[in-house]
């Protein structure tokens, strides 16, 4: 494992790794404990109704913290989305991160996309998933954890490719 880029090697990759992105519980709590503040000192000051917005904020932040729900989860089998399935890996085509512009945005706007086939289906699908600034992995680990695991299985077919090979031609398999 290369401890300072924090790449794991595909070699170091099983089949029980799971690599999840979840929300990024203390970001949330300490963005509802700062609205909960801006809420109270803005009621204190200017009366409820100018203050309900930051308790709106406030509890939306508390909510997405106790949730921490997982937003995606890539592992040997292949990429889900909030638990559901969106590609295995023999259906995978690529995967990138990308930034959507607008005009009416200030923030970060990173979404990922999946290209993918469905069997049966001509042509391919694509999934954009987008990525908040208060999850818990970068873009940049999510695209390592795709390859690793992509590579794992691609590892894996051709392995079961030679091995069928070899038993076609009746040699031993060790």
């Amino acid at each position: 494992m290369d401890h300072e880029n924090n790449i794991i090697d595909v070699t170091e990759a099983a089949e029980n790794d799971v690599f999840t992105v979840n929300e990024y519980v203390a970001l949330d709590y300490g963005l509802a404990g700062l609205f909960t503040l801006l809420c109270l000192l803005t009621i204190g000051t200017s009366g409820f109704p100018a203050g309900i917005f930051s308790l709106f904020a406030a509890v939306y932040f508390l909510y997405k913290g106790v949730v921490n729900r997982e937003v995606l989860c890539v592992d040997c089998n292949g990429i889900y989305q909030n638990k559901k399935l969106v590609t295995n890996w023999q259906n995978f085509a690529e995967a990138f991160v990308t930034q959507l512009y607008s005009d009416r945005q200030i923030s970060d706007n990173f979404v990922l996309i999946i290209r993918y086939y469905k069997e049966g289906i001509t042509g391919n699908f694509r999934m954009t998933i987008p990525l908040t600034n208060t999850q818990n992995k970068s873009e940049e680990e999510i695209l390592d954890a795709i390859k690793r695991f992509y590579q794992l299985w691609q590892g894996k077919v051709l392995s079961l490719k030679q091995t069928q090979q070899l038993e076609q031609i009746n040699l031993p398999i060790h």
